[in-house]
């Protein structure tokens, strides 16, 4: 009875530790994950700047013949040039957020899993077989 008690206990104990296992890589795979996000906010806040910082350049005479263009041509091109800088910031606000978003679910992830890691992995002790074995030998020299 106590090797089958055994038996059972070694076969819950590697059980606990593949689930145990498994926290690790999906912590691991979580900080990934995280790291990826907090890298692309970075970079989505560098474009950002370098979208506020651009300026309407174009010149307001013609690249044909060289002549000043007219008023209304020049507020026309930079209404689309100030219409389509809004959509590409919007653009960039938009994608801000759902990666800020995930960010915070990702490092929310990476806290619970570090806890349940922090826990540790419970195993259970084996039964003591010395007794067992002991009594064994006893019935065993008895019969001879």
């Amino acid at each position: 009875k106590i090797r089958k008690e055994n038996g059972s206990i070694i076969a819950e104990n590697a059980s606990a530790q593949r689930q145990f296992d498994i926290l690790k890589s999906r912590l691991v795979n979580a900080e990934t994950q995280r790291d990826y996000y907090a890298d692309k906010i970075a970079k989505l806040r560098q474009k950002r700047n370098e979208v506020m910082a651009k300026t309407f350049d174009d010149s307001t005479t013609c690249a044909y013949c060289g002549q000043e263009l007219p008023n209304a041509m020049v507020e026309d091109a930079v209404a689309k040039f100030n219409e389509a800088k809004v959509r590409e910031l919007e653009s960039i606000t938009t994608e801000g957020r759902r990666c800020k978003e995930l960010l915070e679910s990702y490092t929310q992830e990476v806290a619970d899993l570090q806890a349940e890691i922090d826990k540790g992995v419970v195993v259970r002790e084996l039964h003591d077989t010395s007794v067992l074995e002991k009594s064994n030998t006893e019935r065993e020299s008895n019969q001879n």
